[in-house]
């Protein structure tokens, strides 16, 4: 699992297939992803890994009997919904699988060990297994990118034989956007293949998650010396409002991308991996190379040799990493055992289901959630104080204000009011319409927040609310 892990993460793997585990009751699960497994009790561990941040389900695929197993997810990706099928069957056993091939929609994925026999795919005869994989090929719109041509998968370390039983079937609305790469071996005798599916982006979905302001690595001195420059020469009276807040938030944002960093966000993890293990497995897919052009009975038991040595020397780096984790362990060792039980570990999300099909989209989702909660929602009971409450505010309301309270209302504001509603601005909350953040504001120079204090008098004279407004900002002066 160790290999399998590090080439996931290496190649950013959004779905993995994988039969003949064998893992049982153990722990098969791999960090960053979410493991669906197979719940037969006989079963050689067919298990179907996707990426936490897709969404995921799994629904009912098509009929297997006998010794052939499936899993069938349905999984989301910008916006797009992919059927995939992780299929097992074992050798010299006839291929059991009953697809209805008018349900066969488009971006369907039917893939796995199918040991089926064709001599489409380089076998010299074909058996019922392939002859029944020909005859749904045949009936649906289903395709197999296998051929005679691509490279074999299964290296017989045996007899030193080499054949193809590991297929990839896909709609034919997926054949022109689909690649498949057969990678080298990750210490088991199937090598793996890599198939790319180029998904078109559907309409308002973002393909991946926005930057975000890396304010620990901003240079502040800069950015505040930049933003004053800027607006040193801004004229504020005699000219329309919105231009003038146009061009103080568009001096803010444009010195910000020059002098704070961004970044996307992610979760940075160890891998249990050693520079020792690296080169063994280099040993080991160059002798599996050499054993497949050459196949001499001294290769093979040289390239079997090699097979184990890595194996243990996996189990040796995955035991010693953890010794050493542990090793220290003071008042984490609470949390590193919440870890092991992976209590906390990530799931993909489970899509919600519209009355027409599953949601997957987030502005498709905020609306489903928003029409069933304006369903169940009923107005808040409101309690005697806070009737009393409203009521002294209507009272008070009604009567006239005294001419000092409104001399100080009606007064301009002042730096130290400024300053003073920066200061209680936390940091770290998300911005408004404007983009600006409350950092970015934070960080002005003196000409800026006079420039600021201006505008804010400007808007403030000429505003029809403005006792109102002012007061619901400044409590005291």
């Amino acid at each position: 699992m160790l290999e399998i892990s590090k080439l996931l993460h290496e190649r950013a793997i959004d779905v993995a297939l994988l039969q003949e585990t064998l893992t049982g009751k153990r722990n098969a699960s791999i960090t960053g992803y979410t493991a669906f497994k197979c719940k037969c009790t006989d079963c050689r561990g067919l298990i179907t890994y996707v990426r936490n941040n897709l969404v995921a389900t799994q629904v009912p695929g098509p009929r297997v009997h006998g010794r052939t197993d499936a899993i069938t997810l349905e999984v989301h990706k910008l916006g797009r919904k992919l059927t995939v099928t992780n299929l097992y069957n074992p050798p010299k056993h006839e291929i059991s699988l009953e697809y209805d091939c008018t349900n066969i929609n488009t971006h369907n994925v039917i893939a796995g060990d199918f040991n089926a026999k064709s001599q489409q795919w380089g076998y010299d005869s074909t058996d019922l297994s392939g002859h029944k994989i020909h005859e749904l090929l045949n009936n649906s719109n289903l395709f197999c990118l296998q051929n005679k041509h691509t490279p074999p998968t299964l290296y017989h370390t045996g007899n030193g034989s080499q054949s193809r039983p590991d297929l990839t079937l896909i709609t034919a609305n997926l054949e022109s956007h689909t690649q498949f790469q057969v990678l080298d071996d990750i210490g088991s005798d199937h090598r793996p293949i890599l198939v790319t599916i180029a998904l078109s982006e559907a309409s308002g979905v973002t393909p991946k998650a926005p930057r975000r302001w890396s304010y620990t690595k901003a240079n502040w001195p800069a950015y505040e010396a930049a933003v004053d420059t800027a607006l040193m020469n801004l004229a504020v009276e005699d000219r329309d409002v919105d231009i003038i807040y146009g061009e103080i938030t568009a001096a803010m944002l444009g010195e910000a991308k020059r002098f704070v960093p961004r970044t996307y966000p992610g979760v940075r993890q160890k891998r249990v991996w050693s520079q020792e293990l690296n080169k063994l497995v280099l040993r080991r897919k160059r002798a599996r190379r050499l054993a497949e052009r050459k196949g001499t009975p001294e290769i093979r038991r040289e390239y079997n040799r090699l097979c184990r040595a890595t194996s243990e020397l996996a189990r040796r780096v995955r035991s010693e990493y953890w010794n050493a984790a542990c090793a220290g362990m003071d008042l984490r060792a609470w949390r590193l055992l919440r870890n092991l039980e992976a209590k906390d570990t990530a799931r993909t999300a489970a899509p919600l289901l519209s009355p027409r099909a599953p949601v997957s989209t987030v502005t498709k989702m905020a609306g489903l959630l928003n029409r069933n909660f304006a369903k169940i929602s009923k107005p808040e009971k409101k309690s005697a104080m806070s009737k009393a409450l409203n009521k002294e505010r209507k009272r008070l309301k009604r009567e006239p204000d005294e001419p000092q309270s409104q001399a100080t209302c009606n007064a301009p504001f002042c730096l130290a009011e400024l300053d003073r509603a920066i200061s209680k601005c936390k940091n770290r909350k998300a911005p408004g319409p404007d983009k600006v953040t409350p950092e970015m504001v934070k960080h002005l120079g003196g000409i800026a927040r006079g420039k600021l204090l201006e505008f804010m008098n400007r808007t403030w004279a000429e505003s029809r609310l403005a006792g109102a407004w002012k007061s619901a900002i400044i409590v005291t002066r």
